[in-house]
């Protein structure tokens, strides 16, 4: 699927691609609506030689079919198979990584129900979320926190010789009101937008 719209991204993960490598991204299907993380990351690491499939990253993201996936834990991953993986957030996973329940109630404190939606898909005090972020910083994770100015600059930057992965406002794309984190691998960015 194409789509123009203004982007509005949260947070992403760029992998470093090898100049000289013409890559011919792979396909997987999210295949029950449930494993768009998960086939973003696939898309990433089999595109760049490092060959799996669903049961390895649902094991390497700790997928749980009743919590949601996030970003964070998929880049811990990442960073150990390519080195040179950044991570864009508009979250402060320094402070995730020392106290996630408490910074994202604080995030969140406008938006109680986007807080409790989030809090009742994860584990208990978002310890999933905060175990990913140290164990990111821990391995020299490298993270940039991201305004709302600097992201369109720094996804047409992030584009070039790598394979990026970014969380989109899913309403936005089909032109909806509200708000719904979705994965998606970028291949082209249209500054036009």
């Amino acid at each position: 699927m194409v789509a123009r719209c203004s982007l509005e991204a949260e947070i992403g993960v760029r992998i470093p691609a090898p100049q000289q490598m013409i890559i011919a991204p792979k396909f997987f299907e999210n295949f029950d609506n449930k494993h768009c993380l998960q086939a973003s990351v696939l898309m990433c690491a089999n595109s760049l030689g490092r060959e799996m499939g669903f049961d390895e990253i649902d094991k390497l993201t700790g997928y749980n079919e009743s919590l949601y996936s996030w970003m964070i834990t998929a880049v811990s991953e990442l960073q150990k198979m390519f080195p040179g993986v950044k991570f864009f957030s508009n979250l402060d996973y320094k402070k995730i990584s020392v106290d996630a329940e408490a910074y994202l109630k604080r995030k969140w404190i406008n938006d109680l129900g986007h807080y409790k939606d989030q809090e009742s898909h994860a584990l208990p005090g978002f310890r999933n979320i905060q175990s990913s972020s140290k164990s990111f910083f821990n391995n020299g994770g490298v993270y940039k926190k991201l305004s709302k100015k600097s992201t369109q600059l720094q996804l047409s930057k992030a584009l070039e010789n790598n394979l990026v992965i970014m969380w989109v406002n899913w309403y936005k794309l089909y032109g909806q009101p509200g708000h719904k984190g979705h994965p998606s691998n970028v291949v082209e960015f249209d500054k036009s937008d």
